[in-house]
């Protein structure tokens, strides 16, 4: 089946995130979808250069919930894309409470510090 004209430029899109190693995710639209999301959710990594001190860059987020206790009850996909998304410079963790995710954040805004990952062990035996 030939690519329509934004399949085509999507394919395109795909090897520039590729090759800047961007994690990237096509969400797929459905009845639950958000109306206007965009083709491409990524996380970009970014060097913060002098010219960016006290400018606002973004960090993505993945977050994986899970029930209390249940913090090493990941699938391989999960672990897989959480994984990729830590290697692209975004926080990525699964947490059974909120408390986590609060600290987490509060470290990206206040450090930059995304040096957590899944599973984190801190999370995994707390």
């Amino acid at each position: 089946m030939a690519a329509t004209p934004e399949g085509k430029v999507k394919k395109e899109i795909k090897k520039v995130l590729d090759r800047e190693d961007c994690y990237f995710y096509m969400v797929v639209p459905c009845g639950f979808s958000t109306v206007g999301f965009p083709d491409f959710v990524c996380c970009i990594p970014t060097t913060i250069t002098s010219e960016m001190v006290g400018k606002r860059v973004g960090i993505f987020g993945g977050i994986e919930a899970k029930a209390s206790g249940k913090v090493k009850n990941t699938t391989a996909n999960q672990r897989r894309a959480l994984e990729e998304i830590h290697a692209a410079g975004g926080l990525a963790i699964v947490s059974d409470n909120a408390a986590f995710v609060e600290d987490c954040v509060t470290r990206i805004k206040t450090k930059a510090d995304i040096t957590r990952s899944i599973p984190s062990e801190e999370n995994a035996n707390g």
